[in-house]
Formats: structure tokens, sequence, C-alpha cells
């Protein structure tokens, strides 16, 4: 993986992280941001508002690449995700993604309904490439996004890290397997307690080039790791720190900011 695909993959995790921080907080309103690194360099920051009102949950997003980052690869990213809260934790109605990486652009919008994809626009169109596997329709049934997927409801931070979570970015596929890993504490501005470290592995299910080697390499990971917090008194619980291992070394996913701010 080279140094722009490792921007670009902290800044999708950031993202991830960012928003199911936020989501499903008892105030109206929640604050979360996030510094991407690699070997303590910066690679870029994420800000993101969550609104809750009644059942209903926005989140609007913007992600820049910074420091070391920003000299390899000038990533800018917007992202809305609209749906409500449910007992299985956030579940969408709406997905859109803009993002800008150089000269790139990107815009991905997926619709939800009852936590399958009804519908999904890609601009540009996905390049289907090499030994390519195809989505099928029963691989878009009871999925969700890679924001709010991250919300999980659990009875006790013991039992958080046992699940798999269903993915789909608008055009992969994809499982998040978790096992329980070990518990631990985190502290930054706005919260200070306990964590659940889960050691998560990357199951690509379909919409992905099957001989591409930086996918391979996450497939066979063993060092992917996601630590959650809890979110108040809701029983749901949300990422707060992540490392990921790449194959030029580990990014790391820190929070620098969980914040309600009313």
């Amino acid at each position: 993986m080279n140094k722009t695909n490792t921007v670009g993959a902290g800044i999708v995790l950031a993202a991830i992280l960012c928003s199911a921080a936020a989501a499903c907080a008892d105030p109206n309103t929640f604050k979360s941001e996030f510094s991407i690194s690699l070997y303590g360099l910066p690679l870029a920051r994420t800000s993101f508002t969550t609104r809750v009102d009644g059942d209903a949950i926005t989140i609007d997003g913007a992600v820049n690449s910074a420091g070391v980052g920003a000299l390899f690869d000038d990533t800018r990213g917007a992202v809305t995700v609209k749906g409500s809260i449910a007992d299985v934790g956030a579940l969408p109605t709406s997905y859109t993604l803009n993002y800008v990486s150089g000269k790139r652009k990107k815009a991905t919008r997926i619709g939800f309904t009852k936590g399958s994809v009804v519908s999904t626009d890609n601009i540009p169109p996905v390049r289907k490439k090499g030994d390519w596997v195809d989505v099928q329709p029963a691989h878009l049934k009871a999925v969700t996004d890679p924001l709010s997927g991250m919300v999980v409801r659990s009875g006790s931070l013991q039992n958080v890290c046992n699940r798999t979570i269903r993915v789909f970015d608008g055009q992969t596929r994809a499982d998040f397997v978790m096992a329980p890993l070990r518990q631990g504490t985190y502290r930054t501005k706005g919260y200070s307690g306990a964590v659940a470290v889960c050691a998560v592995r990357f199951v690509p299910v379909s919409g992905y080039q099957r001989d591409k080697k930086q996918l391979e390499f996450l497939r066979n990971s063993k060092n992917i790791r996601i630590s959650f917090a809890p979110v108040g008194s809701t029983g749901l619980f949300a990422p707060i720190a992540a490392r990921v291992g790449t194959t030029v070394g580990i990014v790391s996913v820190d929070a620098v900011r969980f914040e309600a701010l009313n």
C-alpha cells in the first residue's frame, strides 16, 4: 500500500469512528474530532457534528488531509447520514459522500429501507477491473453504511465485541467480524473512562477486485483493533480509537474530542 492509499484508508476509517462516536448521545448535539497518524506523523483530521431529535439522527462531517498527509494526497470530503435509532443501534435511511482526492472526485449516494439497500448511485460509476466479484442482491439485505454501522447496542461493555457488522459503502460489501480482546481506559476532551478493545477481521464479500494486493493484505491482517466507549446511559457503544496495520506501518486513529455540546 503506497502513501496515498494509506492516507485514504485512514481517512475513511476516521469517518467511521467520528460519526459513530457522535450518534445517539443523550444531548441533542455531539461534537467529535479525530486525528489520523502514521508513526506519529499527522495524516488527516476530521470533524463531525451529530444532531438527535427524538428518534431521528443526522450526521454531518468533514474530512481533510493534514500535516505529512497533505504533502502526498490533498484529500477533502463531506458526508451526511440520516436515519433513526433502532434496537440494533443507528439505522440509516440515506448516506451521501462527496470526496475529492487530488484531481479525483467521487460522489456516492445510498438509500436504505428497513436495513436493506434500495438504491445506489456512484459518480463516476464503479470500474470493475481484474478478477471482479460482483455484488449480488442478497448481499444488500440486513446491511448498513460504513458510518452508522459502528454504533452498537449492548447490555454491557463485555459483550460489545461479540458481533459481525455488515457494511456496504456503495461499491464494496464487507463484514467486520469482531471478537473481545481486552478492556482498557481512554481519556480525551469530553470523555474519560473504560473502553472495550475488539480484535477485528476484515472479510470482503463482494464488490471488489479479488487480485488486489492491498485488499488481500487487509483480509489476512491480524492487526486491526477498534476501541469502543459507552455513549452516556443509552446502552449504545461507539468507537473512540482504532489501530490498523498496513504495508507501510500502523495507522492510528484517535479521538481528540468526544463531547456533548448541550
